[in-house]
């Protein structure tokens, strides 16, 4: 890259010029070099870390409700995925020091959007490079409009730099932080019945009836949602705010169960083999009026 210095006389003429170039990658380099001189020599301290994130994504319940996120449970049984969403990442990030990361869109496709996570840790010299594809097409394989991409490339970047902070601070750290932030998230025993009701209330503002809730969370009735359910009922609505879940992905109605096979294994082979028999066999041909076999003489 190069740029032109030029110096002029009183009246704004150019009376000298000079071109000087300059590797951006050199300066780049620089820039980092900087960085990490200075993360050796102000290091992280791990117990300020813990205390300093757990303070902040603690301070409400609020703020600890949005610090984790749910997935449902995929087809053919198994427990919904709890886990911390992009604000403790955000929060984590804060807290942690001497790292450098980016997130941007590397791509727009026909059918996909991408977005890149990069960073670094300085102090560790550790690097993470990811990306996230997210569908920008329908399910009758029409484009979302213009507002929709953006919306789309905006909750791929989040989940970008959630997965790739994960990477950069190491698991070991962040669960303990975590626990604490799903007990405060979830609230208290004695609450329950009177969170029942708010949940309740709050999905059908959704458009989701009580029976469809119950169906998802797997109980019978709202006597029987308990902290487990309000747990997962607080990261669908995480997701569903951060863009990273849909509606129709944490309701969808339950797959058909397969048919009931029946018959056993000898028998559909005994079955298979009658068939096979019935088909090469010579049909039989009728009896004379006379009673005898036909080629029977006199």
């Amino acid at each position: 890259m190069s740029t032109e210095l030029a110096r002029h006389d009183g009246d704004g003429e150019i009376i000298e010029a000079e071109v000087v170039s300059y590797d951006l990658s050199e300066v780049t380099r620089a820039e980092i070099d900087i960085q990490i001189s200075t993360a050796k020599r102000w290091p992280r301290d791990i117990q300020r870390f813990l205390r300093d994130t757990e303070t902040l994504a603690t301070r409400t319940q609020e703020m600890a409700r949005a610090c984790m996120y749910t997935l449902p449970a995929r087809a053919g049984g198994g427990k919904p995925i709890v886990g911390p969403s992009v604000r403790l990442a955000e929060i984590a990030l804060h807290c942690y020091g001497n790292v450098r990361c980016t997130v941007r869109i590397a791509s727009e496709q026909d059918k996909f959007i991408v977005a890149q996570f990069s960073g670094i840790d300085l102090e560790r010299n550790v690097g993470v490079q990811l990306e996230v594809r997210r569908r920008i097409t329908d399910r009758s394989g029409r484009r979302f409009s213009d507002d929709m991409i953006v919306m789309t490339g905006n909750a791929a970047s989040a989940i970008a730099l959630r997965n790739g902070v994960w990477k950069l601070i190491p698991a070991a750290l962040v669960e303990p932080i975590f626990a604490k932030v799903r007990q405060v998230a979830v609230g208290k025993e004695e609450d329950v019945v009177r969170m029942r009701a708010d949940w309740v209330t709050y999905w059908q503002s959704q458009g989701i009836s009580p029976e469809v809730l119950y169906r998802t969370l797997g109980v019978s009735g709202i006597e029987a949602i308990g902290l487990q359910q309000i747990e997962a009922m607080v990261g669908w609505q995480t997701g569903l705010e951060d863009g990273s879940l849909k509606l129709a992905q944490v309701f969808a109605p339950p797959a058909p169960p397969p048919e009931e096979e029946t018959k056993s294994k000898t028998d559909r082979l005994a079955e298979t083999l009658r068939r096979g028999k019935a088909q090469s066999s010579p049909k039989e041909q009728p009896l004379l009026e006379t009673g005898r076999e036909p080629g029977q003489e006199g």
